[in-house]
Formats: structure tokens, sequence, C-alpha cells
């Protein structure tokens, strides 16, 4: 089978795994990309550029996707498939093959719910609107989260569940596990908060926690610092029990991250994106903290805190309210991780690791 993949960008992770999966499983894998600034990756062997396009600058646009469209048009004609990330890539692949006699199938993966598509007015109503024209009945929908599916999609949109996939971000069952944990009550609580560092509450949450708590406690940082978070790496120096370990490799860094720390911090809180978007999303930590059996500090309200909460995997706090986020995270005690460690290796594989569900996507898109 030949499975065509059009990306906004080069160098995602998720993009990646997505790929390799199919590889895989046999699948003959071409890479169409535009070209941005701040991309993670560079064209290479297998790897057809769409052109160059600047962030937020969408009228000078124009011009690359009508060269998008022919180059899309031609691999389209080779393919089995056509995959896109993103709804609007999918939008423009429709476009390339119009007219085409022989279509090849399209699916389109989804990782976030944008705000427009939650808002209430007449603009809102358009682009709900227009995304359905695009997803009509013929195109496959992958979602990164069960609640985009069962909330928006299904229950929003209206699609047929037919038309629907989840596809959580997993991580690889061959990832190496983590090292055994140190004990319980071995020195202070130490806190990792990794990944894209860009939550205010997080943040401030942290920093206060590690000033009250002192000695008792060390925060670990890695990652990228983002947004309101630009300063952290400068802000963490100051403080004696707060180190910033700066960008990691995924995923041989993974083991001793995971392994090196207490609790993962899952905790996030946007009030400039809408709920739906961050809300409803599942964070690659809740299952590489699972996958590593590392106790988690979930958000409360949000979908993957459910998770938390369901099985005893850790605590859930609301970091809007810092005293009581810092109280919680006080009375944590080695008892606590001792069982919330004991219910994490009782958990089944599949709850953390990717299984059949390449298989299956390859079965719906053949």
């Amino acid at each position: 089978m030949r499975v065509t993949f059009v990306l906004p960008t080069l160098g995602h992770p998720r993009h990646r795994k997505r790929m390799q999966a199919l590889r895989r499983l046999g699948v003959e894998v071409s890479v169409l990309a535009f070209e941005r600034e701040g991309q993670l990756g560079v064209i290479g062997e297998g790897t057809t550029s769409l052109g160059v396009i600047a962030n937020e600058e969408f009228v000078r646009r124009g011009g690359v996707y009508l060269r998008a469209l022919r180059i899309i048009r031609r691999a389209a004609r080779r393919s089995d498939a056509v995959y896109t990330f993103g709804v609007d890539l999918l939008a423009l692949v429709r476009a390339s093959i119009a007219g085409l006699r022989r279509r090849p199938a399209l699916a389109t993966e989804v990782g976030d719910i944008t705000a427009i598509l939650v808002e209430k007015g007449r603009r809102g109503r358009i682009a709900r609107r227009l995304e359905r024209m695009v997803l009509a009945d013929d195109a496959l929908l992958v979602a990164t989260s069960p609640a985009y599916i069962s909330n928006f999609y299904v229950g929003v949109q209206g699609l047929p569940e037919r038309s629907t996939l989840v596809i959580e971000n997993k991580v690889d069952p061959t990832l190496t596990p983590a090292p055994a944990p140190r004990p319980a009550d071995d020195g202070p609580l130490r806190i990792g908060w990794f990944g894209m560092l860009r939550c205010e509450y997080s943040w401030a949450c942290l920093k206060r926690l590690a000033e009250e708590m002192g000695q008792d406690v060390e925060i670990v940082l890695r990652g990228v610092p983002y947004a309101g978070c630009a300063g952290l790496a400068e802000e963490a120096e100051g403080l004696p029990n707060v180190t910033f370990g700066g960008r990691y490799r995924v995923p041989d860094d993974l083991p001793s991250m995971y392994g090196g720390v207490d609790l993962c911090w899952m905790v996030h809180h946007d009030p400039d994106r809408p709920y739906e978007n961050w809300g409803w999303a599942r964070s690659n930590r809740l299952y590489q903290a699972g996958w590593f059996g590392t106790p988690i500090v979930g958000q409360a309200g949000k979908d993957d805190a459910t998770v938390v909460t369901d099985h005893d995997l850790g605590i859930v706090v609301d970091v809007t309210d810092v005293p009581g986020t810092i109280a919680a995270l006080r009375g944590v005690s080695p008892t606590d991780l001792g069982r919330w460690r004991r219910n994490l290796s009782d958990m089944p594989r599949s709850a953390w690791a990717l299984t059949d569900e390449h298989a299956e996507l390859l079965k719906r898109l053949g």
C-alpha cells in the first residue's frame, strides 16, 4: 500500500511516530511538507517540499498553496491514500484531486480543537459548517483524544462514529523501561515538569512551592520554555532547589527523566484558549509517566486527570488555587507514593503503549 503524508511542518514527533508505524507495517510512505521558521526537521530523502510559508502571514501563502496543489495532485495519482495533519490540509488535498478518476482514500488527524470551531457566534457556526463540508463522509478523522471524538466530532459536528478513529499519544511498546525508582522516603519530594513549558499557572505554583518547602522539595524542569514562561530558565537559576535541564531527546532521555522523579507534573491551565482545546486534550506526559511508573499530578477538570482519579495513580489539583495545590503536595507521603506506584504497575501495558492502533488505521485506509 502507498500512503502520502501531507505535513504542515517538519519534525513534529507525533507525525514521525505515525509515519514510522506505518512503515513498520510494510507501507510505502512518501512525505510532502511545508517548510517554515522554527521547524524541527529538514527536507531529506523521501520528503518533497511544498514550499516555504511564513507564520501568521496568511495572505502571502496563496502562491505557495497554488504551487502545492500541483505537487499534491501528482503524488495523489500514485497513492492509495493521502493522510494529512489538520483539516485545512485536507481541504487543500480535496482541491488538488478534483476531477481525478482514481481517487485515493483520505484521512486527516486532529491534535487539538481550534478556538474558532467552538465560538458561539456567527464565525463559529460558519467555521463548523466549513469543517463538516471538508470532512464529508468519505474521509477518516483520526483524533488523539477520545474526548475530541465524543464531545465534538460526534457530539457537535455530527460525524458518524464509523468515520472516526482514536489513536492516543501512547508510547512505542519497545521503549526502554525506567530504572527502578528511588525509595519513596529517600530525600526531598522530587517533582518533574517536562515538555513544552508554557503554563504560567504551573510555573507560578512551582516557584512558590520551591520557596515555601525549601529543602523538602526539588523541582526538575526539562523542555522548551514558551510564551509566558520564556524567562523560566533565568528565574530557575535563582532558586537553589529548582534545576532546568533544557531540551531533551525523545525517547532516549525519557527513562532517566521519569525514573529520577517522584511525581510527574501533568498540570495545565490556559485561560487564553478555549477549554475544548486544552481541557479535552490528553498530554504525552500521561502515557510517558504511566509507562515509566511515575505517579502523576493532574489538573482538575481536564480529561486526562480522570485517568489519574479513576485508577488512583497520583494526585489531582487545581493549579489556579495555589494555596490549595501547595497544601495538597505538602500532604503527599511515602505511603501515597508507594500505593500510586503499585497501582501504576498493575495497569495493563496497553493503557500507555500502542498495540494494534496502526493496523486498524491501515485497515480503515484500505
